[in-house]
C-alpha cells in the first residue's frame, strides 16, 4: 500500500486505466520472481531459503483465491489477458486456457499494456496457438505494431497511441520470441547458457521462410528454414561448437 504500482501500463487508449488490478499484476511477478529464484537455486546447486517454498505457496494461493472465478475458469474476468497471466505461471484451470483461447479469436487484437503483450503472445506460442499469436501482433489496429509503423515510427513508442515517448523499449519484449518461437531456438528445460538447446521453429502459414543467429557465450546458433514446393518446411542450423573445445 502506498506504492507505485502501475500494473499493466498504456493498454490501449479506450481501456485506460486497465481493467485488471495493479496487484494482480504485480503478485505475478513476485510469485514468478520467487519461481526464478528456486529455478536459480537448483542450476547453481545453491540450498533453497527455507522460508521460500513456504511463501511462494502461500502466495499463490491467496493470488488464486483472490483473482479466479471457479464458476467462470478466468482470473479478473479475463480482461487484458489476466488469463494468460495466471497460465504462465502454471495456474489456472484447461478452462483458463479455453477461455483466453477463445476469447482471443472472438476479439482479433491486443487489449493489453506493457506486461500483458509479451505475456499473452507467449502464452499462446506456448499453448500450441502459433497462428492466432502471430495475428495478433500482425493486427492492423489502432493498438498494434502496424499502427506504429504505418504512422511512420522506426523506434518503438511508450504508447500505442503515440502521445508519449516515441523511442522507448516499453513493448519490445515480444523481439524475443522471433529467435524463440519464428526461429525456433528454445533452451531446454532445466538448462541454463544454452548448453543444451532444441530447434523448432512455429508453423505459421504465413510465413514462407526465416533467416537468423543467436549469439550465446558458448558460440552462434544460425538458423534459417523456407517451405518447399509442397509447403513442408525445411529447416536448416549449425550447431554451436561443442562444450569440450
Amino acid at each position: 500500500d502506498g506504492g507505485w504500482c502501475l500494473g499493466d501500463w498504456c493498454p490501449p487508449p479506450s481501456m485506460n486505466p486497465p481493467d485488471i488490478p495493479p496487484a494482480f499484476v504485480n503478485t505475478y511477478y513476485y510469485i514468478k520472481g520467487m519461481r526464478c529464484a528456486l529455478k536459480a537455486s537448483h542450476l547453481l546447486g545453491v540450498e533453497v531459503p527455507e522460508w521460500l517454498p513456504t511463501r511462494l505457496s502461500t502466495v499463490e494461493k491467496s493470488w488464486v483465491a483472490h483473482y479466479f472465478d471457479p464458476q467462470t475458469g478466468s482470473f479478473c474476468n479475463g480482461l487484458c489477458g489476466a488469463d494468460a497471466f495466471a497460465l504462465d505461471i502454471g495456474l489456472g484451470t484447461a478452462q483458463t486456457r479455453s477461455n483466453l483461447i477463445r476469447k482471443y479469436k472472438d476479439i482479433g487484437c491486443l487489449d493489453t499494456g506493457i506486461f500483458g503483450t509479451p505475456i499473452l503472445i507467449e502464452t499462446l506460442f506456448r499453448e500450441g496457438e502459433a497462428t492466432l499469436a502471430y495475428d495478433l501482433l500482425t493486427r492492423r489496429t489502432d493498438a498494434s505494431f502496424a499502427h506504429m509503423m504505418e504512422s511512420g515510427a522506426t523506434t518503438l513508442w511508450e504508447t500505442w497511441s503515440g502521445d508519449a515517448s516515441h523511442d522507448h523499449p516499453m513493448f519490445g519484449a515480444v523481439a524475443k520470441l522471433l529467435f524463440t518461437e519464428i526461429l525456433g531456438i528454445r533452451q531446454t528445460k532445466d538448462s541454463a547458457g544454452y548448453t543444451q538447446y532444441d530447434i523448432a521453429p512455429a508453423d505459421i502459414a504465413a510465413l514462407s521462410w526465416a533467416k537468423g543467429h543467436m549469439t550465446t557465450c558458448h558460440g552462434t546458433i544460425q538458423v534459417e528454414w523456407k517451405r518447399d514446393s509442397e509447403g513442408h518446411m525445411q529447416v536448416h542450423f549449425d550447431d554451436i561448437p561443442s562444450l569440450d573445445k
